[in-house]
């Protein structure tokens, strides 16, 4: 399975061959991702978030990252991996900016193309995670893009929902928020359809649990993570804008409630009309 759930064919993992002439590629990978880990200042005992990840590592990473053509799938994968734990620690503002930059030129489906489409989504999801964490100014306007565009696949759409969640949302404007409402419930309504889609297929490939942790996504973004309901979007909305958040939020619940019913082997027509019925109800609130 790949990192959206979905089952991949053993055919298409090819860079797993080893080579006479080269290192095998595990080993490739390891260091890639001991590279990542490698510190500056050890972790005091017991305290891990104490390390200090090693500076020149991560220019080392962001050299790797601007020139994602001399590398492989999973050593693009390795070297996003460790750039995800160096955005995890206090960067000054130059610092973020730099790694912004090579790793918003990744989520970019021109910089992937002629890749493994599983692994092309990875690394792009890799690469929107990375800029949730980094939260620079106006973070938000580019995930609302993503969020926004039906071109682009349901699970890079949903690691965008995941990225604004770990954002500061203030100063929105009321045409931000409405954008966001709009997006949101198309968003619901396109894992939905998607869903139906697989419920339909031949050898049915449907998964309630995948559905409901996307619609769950959508929730969080609308009503914040975890305990800090502060990063939601319900808590900025202006009271008009907020009436639609809410109704997308008893939305979200009630077709949750009805996914909830189902499991793999359920009746394929019951299925698809519950799923069905779920894209409706999103689709009637844009």
């Amino acid at each position: 399975f790949n990192l959206a759930g979905d089952l991949i064919e053993w055919s298409e993992i090819t860079e797993l061959a080893p080579s006479a002439t080269d290192f095998h590629p595990a080993v490739k990978l390891n260091a890639m991702l001991v590279l990542g880990d490698l510190n500056d200042k050890q972790p005091r005992k017991g305290r891990p978030e104490t390390a200090e990840p090693r500076l020149n590592t991560q220019m080392d990473l962001i050299a790797y990252l601007e020139s994602p053509e001399i590398l492989s799938d999973t050593l693009l994968v390795g070297a996003l991996t460790g750039m995800q734990r160096h955005a995890h620690e206090s960067l000054d503002s130059e610092q973020k900016k730099r790694i912004a930059k090579v790793v918003l030129r990744l989520v970019n489906p021109q910089m992937v193309s002629g890749r493994n489409p599983a692994a092309g989504l990875w690394i792009r999801r890799q690469a929107i995670d990375i800029l949730g964490q980094l939260a620079l100014p106006k973070t938000e306007k580019f995930l609302l893009t993503v969020i926004e565009d039906e071109n682009e696949p349901v699970p890079l759409r949903i690691a965008a929902v995941d990225a604004v969640g770990q954002l500061k949302l203030e100063g929105l404007t009321t045409a931000s928020v409405s954008r966001f409402a709009a997006g949101l419930a198309q968003l619901a309504a396109d894992a939905c359809k998607e869903e139906l889609a697989a419920a339909m297929s031949p050898r049915s490939s449907f998964s309630p649990d995948r559905l409901r942790m996307r619609l769950m996504a959508v929730r969080s973004a609308l009503l914040g993570s975890g305990e800090d309901s502060g990063n939601g979007l319900m808590a900025i909305a202006p009271a008009k804008e907020g009436k639609s958040l809410e109704q997308l939020v008893d939305t979200l619940k009630t077709v949750d409630g009805q996914i909830q019913t189902l499991t793999a082997s359920s009746d394929r027509k019951r299925i698809e009309d519950v799923i069905r019925d779920g894209a409706d109800k999103f689709s009637r609130l844009m």
